[in-house]
């Protein structure tokens, strides 16, 4: 599959477009790690915002937060967020108004699923979400884990990872909240999510107004 260059600057919005035209795998900048700012300062000013700019995200931004919430760390593929007997059960997509996209942690990169708008499906009836530029949905792919104990580690993971990526929004001064509200059977349908995927939580996020 062709790739288009590195994200490095620029907004996720003007990103859209050419991921459209050019291609249907971007690979996204390295990941800040030099980044300042401490984690007690992080926890310090973490708090949930349903408000947001009419600004988007920069591409350092996105690749920065997928890279904190799910991306690896460790040359044996290990991520940033720990999951249950190092199954990497839970998946994360970045949906936005012009499209929805799989986050591919081995590479860094992502994949172009839809052009359609599936924020209304985050949404639901909280009205809100729509006016953010993206948001993030973690899926649990419980064939990994199966029975009700599974289903409940996998809810564990996916809150791990939303945590790792609230840290970071805290940390670069963006605007978010976690959610369990949204439309789990048309997401699945509408991401093509394979059988025993299922969206779990997500993170809707923003520029602070």
């Amino acid at each position: 599959m062709q790739k288009t260059g590195i994200i490095v600057l620029g907004s996720v919005a003007a990103m859209l477009p050419a991921l459209a035209q050019a291609s249907e795998t971007v690979r996204l900048a390295e990941p800040d790690l030099a980044m300042e700012g401490s984690l007690m300062t992080a926890l310090k000013n973490r708090h949930s915002t349903r408000e947001y700019a009419a600004k988007d995200l920069t591409g350092a931004d996105l690749s920065n937060l997928l890279w904190a919430t799910a991306g690896v760390n460790r040359p044996d593929g290990r991520r940033t967020a720990p999951t249950a007997l190092n199954l990497q059960e839970i998946g994360v997509y970045v949906v936005t108004a012009k499209g929805a996209f799989s986050y591919r942690h081995e590479g860094h990169e992502l994949v172009k699923l839809t052009d359609k708008n599936l924020m209304p499906l985050v949404a639901m009836q909280q009205d809100f979400v729509n006016t953010a530029p993206l948001a993030l949905v973690y899926v649990g792919d419980l064939t990994k884990l199966p029975g009700e104990r599974g289903a409940q580690m996998a809810a564990v993971d996916a809150g791990i990872a939303v945590q790792n990526a609230l840290l970071y929004c805290s940390a670069a001064g963006l605007a978010c909240v976690p959610r369990a509200t949204m439309n789990v059977d048309g997401l699945a349908q509408a991401l093509s999510l394979p059988k025993g995927a299922v969206p779990i939580m997500n993170v809707v996020v923003g520029m602070p107004k």
